[in-house]
């Protein structure tokens, strides 16, 4: 054929233009029916879910699965590439739901009678029968596939859309129903119930995968973060602070050394005791100076009495004499308490032996013994604590909790400076005696950020193993203000001495009497309460001063800790002053009272007795609405009375007791800013101790299960301390631990939420749960059942597909027993080849060892409808196969779909079966893809079974724990059992497996149209070349599995590298046209002369133009017996060098395709292009130039043929290399190379051919050795200058092994140098001289001489007259083979000198004569001479 310049294409014009061929020559079917059926390449075409649009991502991995079959077709198998659409599932009906505007999935109704949901306005949503909704589906879904064909052929796709499978179509159903009793029979699948991922708006459960399979299915979220109070109760449900009093206990107290009994805190604590009933025994031990432990001890065993019930308290030596004394005791006391502890004398640490007031050795050591039975101590007491100060001696404390170990006591320490508990009051002991002897009087603080959850709490779990505390705590400032009422009867009957007793425990208290308390007026006194500060402060009000608070707390920006009413007068009064009624502003006061609650940090309180009418019914009501805690005291009326027994009984919230892990203190007990809390331990213990207790359930309205089981706490090792406080609330319904460890205990998951996320029971009824996650908090918190609340910035799963908050619920449902056979996919998945090979080991190994059992129910309507029925007397059948069912029912249907199928009926031995209203989780049906999409076994048995299983599958990274693992799963269990037939060799189902990562839009984010970060693919396409576009997604790191971000100027960039190859075209058929080359022959490879064929022995229909004369090579060649091969091999090394370099290429390429390494295959490609471009056609250039034998410079008119046959070679091999990657650039270019009227993509694949190392060797070599020399002549510093390429230099030396003549002559021409030298020892030449120009390596050392002589310079110049008179050649317009006349006019001598010497060579390089002509004038400057030059072609 002949070539003729300028008529190569756009892009955008030949790609559509081949899309369009190649519909109308059906060169895809042709493809797949010439290569026979036995020699199949199967890949599996997950299916996208026909409701999406194409998009970067979707079509990334169609790229790959056309170029990889494009491949296996050119190696010669039959690769049937068949379309799937993935029509049910959530997508599906999202897209439909959208369509018929359905907000609330309860709108499609099974039932004439079932009840229209509701909207936000209570009016009734329209509803549509599930009938029309299946209808509406099924059309959405055929209507929808039209938009992918376009965009797959823009892309180069080739696919079978016409006989795509479709997973709603009746034959493909059927085998999901068929595997589906396999499996069931196989026992692989059953039925239970599990906590799941659920969607609310969805009313379904959700598959993990299908949540994680994208970046974006976590999103931050802001939670309330609570801490929840679980009051403990004793086995009659009483709260512990209820337990009787104290007065049961005998107190025996031990002072220490040097001590009394009427001394430090002896008498106080003697005192508190007694007032609260009890006897107290304190005794002066004698000798208290110089004690000796003989004396002491018999003298407490002779002089006080002991019993079972006796309390023995010992501070500091009196602990020593307590424990030995507790050795001699014949019987058990109830507890053993000591205080600070004098220290063992084996951890006395420097001066601990000597008497801080007299400075002398403590005169007891030597009179006591440390030698304690520590077993029998612990033995003898039932509780024993040691009270610990941190700022004790550091001696104390080792010693303190060597004793607490051995004996086994509680070691309870106070952050508190007690001073070794010497003071006169010591409140810690006391209420650490209080605690212990009440020890469970104290709230359980438990953590959790699902407080939409705790209406459903039945349960609290703890670490047995992990040491926990009792803690005391304030709660608020230490500020407590009294606020009377009208006429100030409680600041003059029992203010004052609440007010002594408070500020005995360090609180500061102010008693407030209203302005004119007599007649007060609202205005004036809530002024006048604006003048205090109220932050974080107890409030305590009588009658009308609750009025006159609430009012001020309304409008004021506080909030206090608590408010405890005494008898509230609010908007009422049984006054008979009725001018001041209706003048004061306190009769009918309205206060938001919502806004008022949200101020008080605890529960208030209202305390009552038998009042007047008209107030008892504004307590009510004010208690309703403030959602206060009441306390009724009988008998007391009003409170106005001076007796002490009608006061009002007021137990301020001061502090608390809380219990939590040791662990979680620091963190935990902070205020809102994060600053710690002053507290007390007043114990600690392990966890087990509190296993088994009980606690008093949440106020939240819910009918609890009726279970002795429930609200108990029980032993858990996943409660760790890390978060939270070491105490878990338990959901059983709303939590994966939760419901194992609930089941574990025989108790049932309680549900509070129905289907649709709303509450059904208790105070939230009719509530959506994620709306009111936060005010389920707030309310709590202002019922006291919350301790704090805090907000956390935290990921949470949603649902991509709604766009909703994922739930953890507890469902019945359906499984596929994975745990079953996990070592089966794991033994399976060895067998696969996974690219990036990481994932196999890495991922996906570890997706299988992580696997929940598969949830295969789901409860919608648009899938396939489990083939299962439930008999009325609980028997199960399930259904493999319509004609199964039509023996069964008697009943055949044209669509098995809801809710055609939930009418069929049928009985066996007289028990009714009716289906389960559930479907399949349509990830079933895509595992079930492979044999599905044939029918299998009911149609296509024998190929399935043959073809079986897939060599091929890709898809992005997120189907690794998707569509990649489902179809692991559920294939690998079918083969297992023999379902694929007897010869079943691999179970796994499928060989080789590439995996792409993410495309990212141009911001690194995920492509949006909202964000704009992405440029539609048509435009894309459109404007660089689908090619270019696949090229680029091929190569890049997605191709890895690694995430990328698009950005256009990439796909140009890849464009531009492209069009070298059309470069490198338009050069041949430029010179081909001219010279009037033609091809005409065989493809020969012109390194071995022999014709190419593909692996299957097609024979390339080739010709060969002007060959060299047989008889002339015979004579240059006698040697030769076959002298028409001889005639087609290449001697030109850089021809041998670019073919080698060819070859090489082909076989890296299908090196790296055959092990599935598409980035890799690719990465040698564009070196490549740039080496035949920028290398070898620049290189041979001269050897295209029209020429004749004997003329001036001619070149051998025999290597030019082998310039073209090197290049058409090189072009034409490139065009098969390119044909899986860039199909269209690779059907241009063949076409336009061979002008084959069959498609390039019906070709075999090329075999790479010969390589001769050394020509790759030399080459690189010489290359390697240019570069160097480049760099030295550009190299500038104080010794040398920079001299630009066209400045000729004298020579370059090098050295290492010789090169042969012509490897020189390239390196003399690169370098512009007159000679090339060779160096045959470099270390005597180094020795003989100083090297500055010199690169010493031994294979690529080079020096360049830089000296420039007057002959040098001139041809330096003349180099540059070339280049100028090139350009203007070019500026004219001319062609390359065009002959000019050329004047060139200069008044600089030298460089007239210059283009008078080689004018000869000037007019050789530009093929012109000198003459006078004034055509085509401009000026330029030549090393700041100006040069005239006028030019005109000759005709």
């Amino acid at each position: 054929m002949k070539f003729t310049h300028g008529t190569r294409r756009r892009a955008a014009e030949y790609e559509k233009d081949w899309v369009q061929r190649w519909k109308d020559d059906q060169t895809f079917e042709k493809s797949v029916a010439q290569r026979p059926a036995d020699n199949a390449y199967v890949f599996y075409d997950g299916p996208p879910f026909i409701t999406g649009v194409p998009h970067h991502g979707t079509l990334l991995s169609s790229i790959v699965k056309d170029a990889v079959p494009r491949y296996w077709t050119m190696k010669g198998k039959r690769v049937e590439r068949r379309w799937g659409w993935d029509c049910h599932g959530l997508p599906a009906e999202n897209f439909v739901e959208k369509q018929l505007n359905i907000v609330d999935r309860r709108q499609i109704v099974t039932s004439s009678d079932q009840p229209a949901p509701l909207d936000k306005d209570g009016q009734p949503l329209p509803t549509i029968s599930l009938e029309k909704y299946i209808t509406k589906a099924r059309e959405s879904m055929v209507a929808n596939s039209e938009t992918w064909q376009g965009v797959i052929d823009r892309i180069g796709r080739w696919v079978d859309f016409e006989g795509a499978y479709r997973t709603m179509d009746k034959d493909f159903m059927e085998s999901v129903w068929w595997a589906f009793k396999q499996l069931y029979e196989a026992g692989k699948i059953y039925e239970g119930e599990k906590v799941l991922m659920y969607d609310t708006k969805f009313a379904t459960p959700v598959s993990k995968a299908e949540v994680t399979m994208d970046n974006d299915a976590y999103q931050t979220v802001t939670d309330p973060s609570v801490y929840v109070k679980f009051r403990l109760v004793d086995m009659n449900g009483r709260p512990m602070a209820q337990r009787d009093d104290i007065s049961q206990y005998n107190y025996v107290i031990l002072h220490g050394y040097t001590g009394r009994n009427d001394k430090n805190f002896i008498p106080w604590l003697k005192h508190e005791l007694e007032q609260r009933g009890t006897k107290v025994q304190a005794p002066q031990l004698p000798n208290t100076d110089n004690p000796t432990e003989v004396e002491q001890v018999q003298y407490v065993l002779d002089h006080v009495q002991f019993d079972e019930n006796t309390v023995l308290i010992g501070h500091s030596l009196g602990g020593l004499v307590a424990m030995r004394v507790l050795e001699k005791l014949p019987h058990k006391i109830h507890h053993l308490m000591l205080v600070a502890p004098a220290v063992l004398r084996q951890f006395y640490q420097g001066s601990d032996d000597i008497d801080t007031k007299t400075g002398e050795r403590k005169r007891f050591i030597d009179h006591f013994s440390y030698d304690f039975d520590f077993g029998k101590i612990s033995s003898q007491a039932v509780h024993k604590t040691i009270l610990q100060d941190n700022n004790d001696s550091e001696s104390r404390k080792p010693s303190m909790q060597y004793i607490a170990e051995n004996i086994g006591a509680t070691l309870c320490k106070t952050v508190a400076n007690k001073r070794h508990f010497v003071a006169e009051q010591e409140p810690f002991i006391l209420e650490t005696l209080l605690a212990n002897e009440d020890s469970d009087d104290a709230f359980l603080l438990a953590w959790t950020t699902t407080p939409w959850t705790l209406p459903a709490n039945l349960m609290l779990a703890v670490n047995p193993d992990m040491t926990y505390c009792e803690v005391k705590i304030s709660k608020g400032a230490k500020n407590v203000f009294l606020i009377s009422g009208k006429h100030a009867y409680a600041s003059r009957e029992y203010y004052p001495h609440l007010k002594q007793q408070l500020e005995q425990q360090g609180y500061t208290v102010t008693i407030i009497d209203h302005i004119n308390p007599d007649s007060p007026d609202l205005t004036e006194n809530v002024e006048q309460l604006a003048q205090y500060d109220f932050t974080h402060a107890h409030v305590v009000t009588h009658s009308l001063g609750a009025a006159t608070f609430l009012k001020y707390l309304q409008d004021a920006n506080v909030t206090v800790a608590s408010l405890t009413m005494i008898a509230p007068a609010y908007g009422v009064s049984n006054s008979n002053d009725e001018q001041w009624k209706q003048e004061s502003g306190y009769v009918d006061l309205a206060v938001d009272l919502s806004q008022v609650r949200r101020k008080i940090a605890q529960r208030p309180t209202i305390v009552y007795s038998d009042d007047a009418n008209v107030l008892n019914k504004g307590f009510a009501q004010l208690g309703k609405e403030l959602g206060a805690a009441t306390q009724y005291e009988p008998g007391k009326g009003h409170f106005f009375t001076a007796e002490k027994s009608l006061a009002p009984e007021i137990t301020l919230p001061l502090s608390e007791k809380l219990i939590l892990a040791e662990e979680a203190l620091e963190r935990t007990l902070q205020d809102e800013k994060h600053q710690p809390l002053d507290y007390d331990v007043l114990r600690t213990f392990p966890g087990s101790e509190l296993v088994g207790k009980t606690y008093q359930p949440l106020d939240t309205g819910s009918t609890w299960p009726d279970s002795d089981k429930i609200h108990t706490i029980y032993a858990a090792d996943f409660v760790s301390h890390e978060s939270g406080t070491g105490i878990v609330h338990i959901a059983p319904a709303y939590g994966e631990d939760d419901f194992e460890l609930a089941k574990r205990y025989g108790i049932s998951a309680f549900h509070v939420i129905d289907d649709n996320g709303y509450y059904t029971d208790g105070n939230y009824t009719g509530l959506e749960v994620w709306d009111n996650n936060k005010f389920i908090a707030k309310d709590l918190k202002e019922k006291g059942a919350v301790w704090k609340i805090e907000y956390i910035r935290h990921e949470y799963p949603f649902n991509p597909r709604s766009k909703q908050r994922i739930m953890y619920r507890a469902i019945p449902s359906w499984f596929f027993d994975i745990q079953g056979q996990k070592q089966l996919m794991l033994d399976e998945n060895e067998h696969i080849n996974w690219f990036p090979s990481h994932l196999k080991h890495g991922r996906f190994a570890k997706n299988i060892k992580q696997a929940p059992d598969w949830n295969l129910s789901r409860d919608r309507f648009w899938a396939t409808a489990m083939p299962v029925w439930k008999g009325d007397q609980g028997t199960v059948k399930v259904v493999g196969s319509y004609a199964e069912l039509k023996e069964l029912s008697g009943v055949e249907l044209e669509d098995y779909h809801r809710p055609w199928v939930d009418d069929i009926t049928f009985e066996i031995d007289g028990e009714k079966f009716t289906r389960i209203d559930k479907v399949l989780d349509c990830w079933f049906e895509s595992g079930s893809m492979p044999f599905a999409q044939l029918h299998y076994p009911f149609e296509n048995r024998q190929k399935f079974e043959a073809n079986y299983p897939a060599d091929f599958i890709v898809e992005y990274i997120g189907q690794v724990r998707a569509w990649f693992y489902y179809v692991h799963a559920v294939n690998t269990a079918l083969a297992e059992i023999g379902a694929f037939g007897p010869d079943c060799q691999h179970k796994n189902a499928y060989s080789n497996v590439i995996t792409t990562g993410v495309v990212a839009g141009n911001d690194g984010r995920k492509m949006s149209k909202s964000l704009g970060n992405f440029t539609d693919p048509n435009e894309l396409m459109d404007k660089f070349s689908a090619d270019s576009l696949r090229f680029l997604l091929l190569s890049s790191p997605l191709l890895n599995g690694e995430d990328f971000a698009l950005h256009d100027k990439d796909v140009g960039d890849v464009a531009r590298k492209l069009a070298m190859i059309w470069n490198m075209y338009d050069f041949f058929t430029m010179y081909a046209e001219v010279d009037g080359w033609e091809f005409d022959g065989e493809l020969v490879d012109p390194l071995s002369g022999q014709a190419i064929s593909g692996d299957e022995g097609f024979a390339f229909p080739a010709k060969r133009g002007q060959e060299r004369q047989l008889d002339q090579l015979a004579a240059e060649r006698p040697e030769a017996t076959d002298i028409a091969t001889v005639a087609n091999v290449v001697t030109n090394p850089l021809d041998i060098w670019i073919i080698s370099r060819l070859h090489e290429l082909v076989a890296e390429v299908e090196k790296q395709v055959d092990a599935y390494n598409i980035p890799d295959a690719l990465s040698p490609i564009l070196p490549f292009l740039d080496d035949a471009s920028n290398w070898y056609v620049r290189r041979s250039r001269r050897r295209f130039w029209r020429s004749s034998k004997g003329a001036a410079g001619a070149e051998d008119d025999g290597d030019k043929n082998d310039a073209y046959r090197t290049l058409h070679y090189v072009l034409v091999r490139l065009s098969y290399i390119l044909a899986p990657f860039t199909p269209f650039l690779a059907e241009e270019l063949y076409h336009n190379l061979t002008g084959d009227d069959e498609s390039i993509h019906l070709k075999d694949w090329l075999p790479a051919g010969a390589v001769n190392e050394q020509a790759l060797l030399d080459m690189a070599r010489t290359r390697e050795l240019i570069n160097n020399g480049l760099s030295l002549r550009m190299k500038q510093d104080e010794h040398q200058a920079s001299i630009k390429v066209r400045q000729p230099l004298q020579f370059a030396a090098y050295a290492g092994a010789k090169l042969a003549e012509y490897y020189e002559q390239i390196m003399a021409e690169e370098l512009n140098v007159k000679e090339i030298r060779w160096i045959e020892n470099l270390d005597e030449h180094l020795a003989d001289y100083d090297v500055t120009e010199g690169v010493i390596k031994p294979e690529n050392w080079i020096e360049i001489s830089k000296h420039l002589t007057p002959e040098l310079k001139r041809e330096g110049l003349m180099r540059e007259v070339i280049r100028h008179v090139q350009s203007a050649r070019k500026k004219a317009g001319l062609q390359v083979d065009d002959r000019i006349t050329l004047q060139l006019t200069t008044n600089d001598e030298q460089l007239r000198q210059a283009i008078d010497e080689y004018a000869e060579a000037i007019a050789t390089e530009t093929l012109a004569v000198f003459g006078e002509v004034h055509d085509n004038q401009s000026t330029v400057t030549v090393e700041g001479a100006e040069l005239e030059i006028a030019l005109a072609v000759v005709k």
